[in-house]
């Protein structure tokens, strides 16, 4: 019964955000472990549970579940979140939350093709994802705090980790 009345009013907080025009940018859920995972507000279609699940469905469709026993706390967060575009003629990718400190997403990935890669400053790699997707989405909790850059589709952006 905490469960539901937890998810309940993680729901009229975000309906009461979006409806009172708050600057709130994005759903924060803080795990008991230690991993902050976030949600732009505006990439969210809808919350709702799932026995013991919070699912977070996004506008691309994608639907992020979290166990409703390992979250610690859940809260809005009005961070400033800049996007970091590259365009092309032909192409682009979009890459955001940025800065970021559970995942980033990059948008505009041809289906199939190449790699998204992360690196330091100093030219180490220390991510890389095949491409599955138009949409891939990566874990950087393994980051240190610092700046890095994205390599996609031989375009390269920046961010900053948390």
């Amino acid at each position: 019964m905490v469960k539901v009345r937890f998810v309940i009013l993680a729901m009229f907080g975000f309906l009461f955000t979006e409806m009172a025009g708050l600057n709130a940018q994005s759903l924060m859920i803080e795990m008991k472990n230690g991993i902050l995972n976030e949600a732009e507000i505006g990439s969210i279609q809808k919350l709702s549970y799932s026995v013991n699940d919070l699912l977070v469905s996004l506008k691309n469709g994608t639907i992020n579940s979290y166990g409703l026993s390992a979250i610690q706390k859940l809260y809005f967060d009005e961070s400033t979140t800049f996007v970091d575009q590259v365009l092309d003629k032909d192409s682009s990718i979009l890459l955001y939350p940025n800065p970021a400190a559970g995942t980033i997403t990059v948008l505009g990935m041809p289906n199939g093709e190449g790699f998204v890669s992360v690196y330091r400053p100093d030219g180490q790699m220390m991510l890389s994802e095949p491409v599955s997707s138009e949409m891939i989405t990566l874990n950087i909790t393994s980051l240190n705090s610092g700046i890095y850059f994205v390599l996609a589709k031989g375009f390269t952006s920046k961010f900053i980790k948390l």
